[in-house]
């Protein structure tokens, strides 16, 4: 499968937002645009770095799935992304709605059990009694909706045991999967089975005789009925077919923006009270009919810094405290020349409408900036994410400023090209533990290259 970029579809849409979108659609496979030349365990664990910051964001925004798509086994890196991110979701659903469920039986038991059928009790040989008939109701995980996920967690394993390269949280994903499902027991036949769940599936992809209990496994039930029966169909051994997706990494940027700038200050009183729901500049249209209309400008990040955290540099904290900032999130390459033409007139705009128009009730100083992109070949593959760069500093430093003229004041405006290639990468090879400090050291990194930028000059 040749890896193409999303601009080279033939959907307006994806030709259009081709910048902004990493993923699988059809038979084609998109890269993060910061790192688009990575490949092998780098690009493992960028991809699986999209997936954890997306589940640390906590949002569906800009999340697009796609159908069914055909992901060839050269392209492992994009085989484990998808099976990383599936399992990573399944596990979940799974831990909340296995539950187990009243199911009718009909055994011999020698004491007494629900309904016991005496007729026959009476008529058989006292000598040949094995037990009274039963009938009575036990909650039990044994069907064939739980059965079909066992089995696919089971094919899952077999694949990835097959000749599959894996890095090993699939692995261990899939292997939490079925201890999960310890209980449940695997089908006779899991390709009969698989059919049989397909085709009580309609025309919503609800699978129809599932208890309300346990409706959230619908889905899971339909992803490996489907990956079980494309196995044993005569589909490609050299092919998976799998549910596809896009992200939207200019969405995933904004988050991340987010997160970070929140980790540097503690106290966000101040920020609910001047900003509701992010929202700056009512803005009220008029219509021809007479009718009035309510609008409002929604920046990227917005906030006031308040209470700095204690782990700043002081010369940062005395320079931020107090102060409003707007940003906005480009998902594209800035370049150290060209500090306006590079990300396009409707973007820089963008931000000079924030920051010239912002009606700043409580009279604080503002900070501005237009985080973007610096493109990378490479990462660092060591695990010192304290000390990581995530914005070049120093000589190194490719930030530019920006200076808007108006009547009333001028308007400085940061343009800050970010490694998002690295971060996500950090994020991917980093354990659950290690999150908080690579977000708070990016937060750290904006407000030390904006100080460098904007703060006092050092005397020549």
């Amino acid at each position: 499968m040749a890896a193409r970029k999303l601009r080279s579809g033939n959907s307006t849409f994806r030709d259009r937002f081709a910048a902004e979108y990493a993923g699988i659609d059809g038979t084609s496979v998109y890269y993060p645009k910061s790192i688009e030349d990575l490949r092998g365990p780098q690009l493992r664990h960028a991809l699986k770095g999209m997936v954890v910051a997306w589940n640390i964001a906590q949002s569906s925004k800009g999340f697009i799935p796609t159908d069914t798509v055909s992901v060839a086994h050269q392209n492992s890196e994009f085989f484990e992304f998808l099976l990383y991110f599936w399992l990573l979701k399944f596990n979940r659903t799974i831990a909340a709605h296995l539950l187990p469920i009243f199911k009718e039986r009909h055994d011999r038991e020698m004491f007494l059990k629900g309904k016991v059928d005496f007729c026959l009790f009476e008529i058989e040989d006292e000598a040949d009694f094995r037990g009274f008939l039963c009938s009575y109701s036990d909650l039990s995980l044994d069907f064939p909706f739980f059965r079909v996920i066992k089995d696919g967690y089971r094919e899952v394993v077999a694949r990835l045991a097959d000749g599959q390269e894996a890095f090993p949280e699939v692995s261990a994903l899939a292997g939490q999967g079925l201890s999960l499902l310890k209980r449940v027991p695997p089908s006779p036949s899991p390709l009969e089975n698989a059919f049989r769940q397909l085709n009580l599936i309609d025309a919503f992809g609800r699978v129809t005789n599932l208890p309300q209990k346990v409706a959230p496994l619908s889905e899971p039930v339909t992803f490996f009925a489907n990956l079980i029966a494309n196995r044993y169909s005569g589909a490609s051994s050299n092919a998976s077919y799998l549910p596809g997706f896009l992200v939207n990494l200019n969405y995933l940027l904004e988050f991340v923006l987010r997160r970070a700038l929140r980790s540097t200050y503690r106290d966000l009183t101040a920020q609910k009270s001047a900003f509701e729901d992010g929202k700056i500049n009512d803005i009220s249209v008029l219509k021809g009919d007479g009718s009035l209309s309510n609008k409002y400008m929604n920046p990227d990040c917005v906030g006031i810094f308040s209470g700095m955290v204690e782990s700043l540099d002081e010369r940062l904290k005395a320079f931020f405290e107090d102060k409003i900032y707007i940003f906005d999130a480009k998902h594209k390459i800035f370049s150290a020349e060209d500090e306006i033409e590079s990300i396009g007139r409707n973007d820089f705009f963008q931000i000079v409408s924030y920051s010239t128009t912002h009606f700043n009730r409580e009279n604080r100083k503002g900070v501005y900036g237009l985080v973007g992109l610096e493109l990378q070949e490479v990462v660092i593959e060591d695990r010192e994410f304290a000390g990581r760069r995530y914005i070049a500093s120093g000589v190194d430093s490719k930030c530019s400023l920006i200076r808007i003229e108006t009547e009333r004041a001028s308007v400085d405006v940061v343009q800050i090209p970010m490694r998002f290639g690295q971060f996500l990468y950090d994020l991917g090879v980093a354990r659950d533990s290690d999150y908080e400090a690579i977000y708070s050291n990016l937060g750290r990194n904006i407000l030390e290259s904006i100080f460098q930028t904007l703060g006092p000059q050092p005397t020549k």
